[in-house]
C-alpha cells in the first residue's frame, strides 16, 4: 500500500512539474509574440541629414506622436538646458562664419598651465570671420513618461572648399575621400572650472597650491602638474556627437 502511495506521489509530482514546465513554455512563446509586436520607440527626424549645403535652408522637425519637440542650436542637451526652445515651426539654417567666435575666443589661461596670468596683447585673436562655424541642432521629442533619444545634426552653409582650404588638392593627393569631423559636447563638458576636461580646473589649481613654495615654479614645471585634462577614468568620460562629412558628399553618424 505504502509502495503504491509512494508510486502515485511520484506521479504526481511528475505530472505537476510537467505543467509547470508547460506552462513556462507557453509564457515565453506567449512573452516573445508579445515583444515582436511591441511599437518600435519614437524617434525625431529631421527633413535634411547633416552635410554641406549651398545655400541657407529651413530645417524640419517632426516626431509622429510626441507631445512636443524641444531642440538646441548651442550643442547643449535639449532635455535639460536653459536654452531649449520648443519647435513651432520650420529653424532657418544659414552660414555662421560672420557670427561671434565662442570657443576659439576661450581665454588660454583656462587650459594652458604656461599662462600664470593672462593679457589679451600676448595672443593673436582670430576676427569673427576667420573662425569656420556649423550649426549644430539637438533635438529631442516629449512623450508620456519621459523623452526620446536626442537626435544631433550639423550643418555647414556652403560649399566644402570655402569650410577647408586646399581640400581637392589633399583628396587628390591622398587617393581617397577626406572629411570634416563635427564633434559636438556641452560647453561645460570641456570648460567648467571642475568637470571640464579641455581646461586645467581645480585639479590643478590645488595641486599647484600644494606645490608652490616661495618662488613660482619654471613653465616646465607647470606643465607637469595634475590637472582636469590628466584625468583618466569613466568619471571623466564625457558625452560626444561625431559626424563625418566626407568630400564626396557622404555623411556618416558615428552614434555617438
Amino acid at each position: 500500500m505504502r509502495k503504491k502511495i509512494w508510486t502515485m506521489l511520484m506521479l504526481s509530482a511528475a505530472i505537476s512539474t510537467a505543467s509547470c514546465a508547460g506552462i513556462m513554455v507557453w509564457k515565453n512563446i506567449a512573452q516573445a509574440a508579445q515583444e515582436e509586436t511591441v511599437t518600435p520607440a519614437l524617434s525625431v527626424i529631421m527633413s535634411k541629414e547633416s552635410g554641406c549645403y549651398p545655400e541657407a535652408f529651413s530645417l524640419g522637425i517632426s516626431c509622429e506622436g510626441a507631445e512636443k519637440i524641444y531642440y538646441t542650436t548651442d550643442g547643449s542637451n535639449p532635455i535639460t538646458s536653459s536654452t531649449r526652445k520648443e519647435y513651432t515651426g520650420s529653424i532657418s539654417v544659414t552660414d555662421r562664419k560672420n557670427e561671434v567666435n565662442v570657443l576659439s575666443a576661450v581665454k588660454p589661461v583656462l587650459f594652458d598651465c604656461a599662462y600664470s596670468s593672462y593679457d589679451e596683447s600676448d595672443c593673436i585673436v582670430p576676427a569673427d570671420n576667420e573662425v569656420d562655424k556649423a550649426t549644430v541642432i539637438k533635438a529631442v521629442g516629449k512623450v508620456s513618461g519621459g523623452y526620446t533619444d536626442v537626435v544631433t545634426n550639423t550643418y555647414f552653409v556652403g560649399s566644402m572648399t570655402e569650410h577647408i582650404r586646399g581640400i581637392e588638392e589633399s583628396c587628390k593627393a591622398a587617393g581617397i575621400p577626406l572629411a570634416i569631423m563635427s564633434v559636438s559636447m556641452e560647453y561645460d563638458d570641456l570648460f567648467d572650472y571642475e568637470k571640464g576636461i579641455y581646461v586645467r580646473g581645480k585639479i590643478f589649481e590645488e595641486a599647484y597650491r600644494a606645490w608652490i613654495s616661495g618662488e613660482g615654479p619654471w613653465v616646465s614645471e607647470l606643465r607637469k602638474l595634475e590637472a582636469n585634462y590628466t584625468q583618466r577614468g569613466s568619471e571623466w568620460e564625457r558625452a560626444a556627437h561625431i559626424d563625418y562629412l566626407e568630400s564626396d558628399g557622404k555623411t556618416t553618424d558615428c552614434k555617438l
